[in-house]
């Protein structure tokens, strides 16, 4: 929902057309949060995140739509972050073996709904290596491009706590100029 002219109004997207902090709160130290300016009558939908934790997402994790999980008002709201999946590991060119500098990577969840929340491409380094913490347990496909090596992707899955360091993808094909 967003502020328009006053009067609320249903959008796709969340656009923050009122200030920022209506739409973050951070919890205590019992794990208690409250957003004080849900207006009556309006649903909401949560990202959570803390460090070390997987990320959730109530609108995929919980199975409902999006916009539709919990009304204004409500005080039982439990949701739970696991501990955090890490994959990382490193992108090579399969003629040469190198690492593949300045390849985007993206790690896109199979099973849970969270797509969109991991599809934003991270950049390897100067030896073609990559990371990615905050992960959820998932199977995730892991997909690589270099506009001079090519693409290439492979399947891994997590469990929570998992930590995955030696995942390689080789980058093969044509080179997107």
């Amino acid at each position: 929902i967003c502020l328009k002219n006053g009067m609320m109004a249903r959008y796709s997207e969340i656009a923050p057309v009122v200030p920022e902090n209506w739409f973050t709160a951070r919890t205590n130290a019992q794990g208690q949060f409250t957003f004080d300016n849900v207006p009556e009558g309006s649903t909401a939908d949560f990202g959570a995140e803390a460090p070390g934790r997987a990320s959730a997402w109530t609108f995929y994790d919980y199975g409902l739509d999006r916009g539709e999980q919990f009304a204004a008002g409500r005080t039982d709201i439990r949701i739970v972050l696991a501990s955090e999946a890490r994959i990382g590991g490193r992108v090579v060119d399969e003629l040469t073996g190198q690492g593949v500098t300045d390849a985007n990577v993206v790690a896109i969840p199979r099973r849970s709904g969270a797509k969109r929340f991991y599809e934003n491409p991270l950049r390897t380094d100067s030896n073609g290596r990559f990371a990615f913490g905050g992960l959820a347990r998932d199977e995730y496909l892991v997909c690589a491009t270099s506009k001079k090596s090519g693409a290439g992707n492979l399947t891994v899955a997590v469990e929570a706590g998992q930590i995955l360091s030696d995942v390689t993808i080789s980058l093969e094909g044509v080179a997107f100029e």
